[in-house]
């Protein structure tokens, strides 16, 4: 197996190659390039907007870190601390990181996610008035069916690392799974039969669609990273910036920005009057007497959690269960929109 988020992806490459894996695992299955290409189809259409959201945290926070490393070589010290808050690229990069999980989150909701169960017997029903996958199992299945062994000890000891090595397709293995050759194995398909009742077709089926969605996902991270990288934020201009219009084309990048710019744009009307009259607050500041200047902060302290304190308080009295996330409604329908337009 390749490493999913190092080795190049190439679908109709691995579609052939679990072709050629489960004809000396299975038996039974019809058509079975077909058919993996149309359970792929499916993971495709329904994983169009998932991604791993860390992947992309990482992105937006190195390209932060660096414009504010390039505010700190503009400015005196004292204005580099106060361009980071005035500056558009910084304010904008700080949203996205703030907002990444809500258009996560938005778009797992798009794709209509419940539960993988859920999703998985949705397909499982589509297919199978396409394909007869009723005879399809496992190489050995009556035999072990037969057992009073379930398979399990040996197929860990003896078979697991061999089908791993056998299969050269993408690694899908997660910290809460074994991936496709797992998945597929007549122990754990004989398993999900006596124990969990999903037949052999079901898990079949699921199997490969839950190794395609986690392609998907992989692609969209990839595609999704590439279109961050090539967004103009002007935040490698060696200067504050107070206007910037990043445009894109990818769905997931819009969604982010129409997130974040909607955030930044409902601060300070004239970011560049409030970053000069801030200068000139900090330089009064820094004049006062040093026991003055710590009163002034001891106060600041003080009002700001008595502020918060009064927050929390009135929260507690009204008791009033939360209600849905207004931002995260608004990317949905941003990404329903946006998908009906693909």
């Amino acid at each position: 197996m390749y490493p999913l988020k190092t080795h190049p992806i190439d679908i109709d490459r691995e579609i052939k190659e679990m072709v050629k894996y489960m004809a000396t695992r299975w038996e039974n299955i019809p058509s079975p390039e077909a058919l993996f290409k149309a359970i792929q189809s499916s993971a495709a259409r329904d994983a169009r907007f998932w991604f791993v959201s860390s992947d992309i945290s990482d992105i937006i926070r190195v390209r932060r870190d660096n414009r504010e490393t390039v505010l700190t070589h503009a400015f005196p010290e004292l204005e580099a601390g106060l361009a980071e808050v005035y500056d558009k690229p910084r304010q904008l990069l700080t949203q996205m990181s703030r907002n990444i999980d809500t258009v996560h989150e938005s778009g797992m909701e798009v794709g209509d996610y419940v539960d993988f169960e859920r999703k998985a017997k949705a397909v499982y029903r589509r297919i199978s008035t396409v394909f007869d996958v009723s005879r399809a199992r496992p190489l050995g299945w009556d035999e072990l069916k037969k057992s009073d062994d379930d398979g399990m000890r040996d197929y860990a000891e003896n078979q697991q690392i061999k089908d791993e090595r056998a299969f050269k397709g993408m690694d899908t293995q997660s910290g809460g799974g074994g991936g496709f050759t797992f998945g597929t194995s007549l122990p754990n398909v004989l398993y999900s039969d006596v124990e969990q009742n999903r037949s052999a077709p079901y898990t079949l089926i699921s199997e490969v669609y839950s190794h395609f969605i986690t392609i998907q996902e992989r692609l969209n991270t990839q595609a999704f990273i590439h279109a961050l990288t090539q967004l103009d934020l002007k935040d490698d201009v060696p200067r504050m910036v107070f206007n910037v219009k990043p445009k894109s084309a990818h769905p997931l990048v819009k969604a982010l920005l129409f997130l974040s710019e909607k955030e930044v744009d409902a601060g300070v009307a004239n970011q560049r009057k409030a970053f000069k009259a801030a200068v000139v607050r900090a330089v009064e500041f820094n004049k006062k007497p040093l026991a003055e200047q710590a009163a002034i902060k001891e106060k600041n302290t003080a009002d700001f959690k008595l502020k918060m304190a009064n927050i929390f308080a009135s929260l507690k009295s009204t008791n009033t269960p939360a209600g849905p996330d207004p931002r995260k409604e608004s990317c949905v329908q941003f990404l329903r929109n946006v998908s009906a337009a693909l």
